[in-house]
């Protein structure tokens, strides 16, 4: 990464000092930064977890003391930043010029809970586990070459203590439980919600259309035109959430049920897309003496849908569902 930022301005445009002291970050170097940071003109800062290191032995993160190392067979039991990673954030924030940006890079590959980093952070770009061109890719984004336009493919949730015990498999909110994942968790609002994600330009949806009613087993066609109204080319995943909030059985509170990445929209430019909502995307699950024999049903009712760039729900439509059927019977 700092390679890419030094292939991007040039080596002397660029300092380096390493806030943290080890790989863990279990000691850091806050007079480092603190004697840094003034004289810069924006600050990234690098966060995340690691993954272990040259070992004869897997999993690479065998041994490890925090909860920073991830690999296979090597959970973590927090989700929180490791080490003094908060305490750097802490003190470059502290330490700034008013009107210095300060962008935040997460490499990890888990969801980590941010902290006050949330706060201090001016902008987050999320590498996940970048390849070997991830400077490179790092530096378009950070200089404007490129609108990045990615989404969270998980939770990223303000605590562990959000969460329940790592070995509860029950996915709805129970007892003191909050439930996990995006279709079932209702405790405090998460930092960032599965399909979160921004990019350099703005869009606008319009022109939704469903149909009223369907019959249980047909596929649903939404129509839907989305614009480009910023100053950049960029991206745009549309999705497409669904909730059955006359279900007769537990149901997910939300759930994807369709989804499109449209490419390279140019500014001012509308795209009409037609996404198709399965009707095994909707279904709910009936009680059942096997697991191998699961029950699932299109249950009559209002389907409620919604789509936008992320759970943010820009344009709703409730298209009643005719009659329940059992999935099999629609072929499925």
């Amino acid at each position: 990464m700092l390679k890419g930022m030094q292939q991007a301005v040039g080596a002397n445009s660029v300092a380096n000092v390493s806030g943290c002291v080890d790989v863990a970050c279990d000691s850091a170097d806050i007079d480092a930064v603190t004697t840094a940071v003034p004289a810069a003109t924006a600050v990234l800062v690098v966060l995340g977890n690691t993954f272990g290191g040259p070992k004869d032995h897997w999993p690479l993160c065998q041994g490890s003391t925090t909860n920073g190392c991830e690999s296979e067979a090597h959970d973590r039991t927090t989700i929180e930043l490791p080490g003094k990673q908060l305490a750097v954030v802490a003190a470059i924030k502290k330490s700034l010029a008013q009107g210095t940006p300060l962008v935040c890079v997460l490499v990890h590959g888990g969801a980590v809970a941010l902290g006050q980093a949330t706060n201090d952070c001016d902008a987050i770009v999320d590498l996940w586990v970048p390849g070997q061109m991830g400077g490179a890719a790092l530096a378009d984004i950070i200089f404007g070459a490129y609108s990045p336009a990615g989404r969270l493919p998980v939770t990223f949730y303000n605590s562990t203590a959000d969460l329940p015990d790592i070995g509860d498999f029950n996915e709805y909110a129970h007892g003191t439980s909050n439930g996990v994942t995006y279709r079932y968790y209702v405790g405090s609002p998460p930092t960032f919600r599965f399909g979160h994600g921004l990019s350099y330009t703005t869009f606008k949806y319009t022109q939704l259309k469903t149909p009223m009613n369907s019959p249980p087993c047909d596929p649903i066609t939404m129509g839907i035109t989305v614009t480009n109204t910023g100053s950049m080319r960029s991206d745009e995943v549309v999705q497409v959430y669904a909730s059955v909030p006359s279900a007769t059985v537990p149901a997910p509170r939300t759930r994807l049920v369709a989804f499109e990445r449209v490419r390279d929209i140019a500014p001012g430019a509308s795209i009409q897309l037609k996404l198709i909502i399965q009707p095994d995307a909707h279904a709910v699950v009936y009680p059942s003496s096997s697991v191998y024999e699961p029950q699932l049903a299109v249950e009559r009712g209002p389907l409620v849908l919604s789509v936008g760039g992320s759970q943010d729900v820009v344009l709703s439509a409730i298209v009643q569902i005719l009659s329940t059927t059992m999935l099999h019977g629609c072929g499925v």
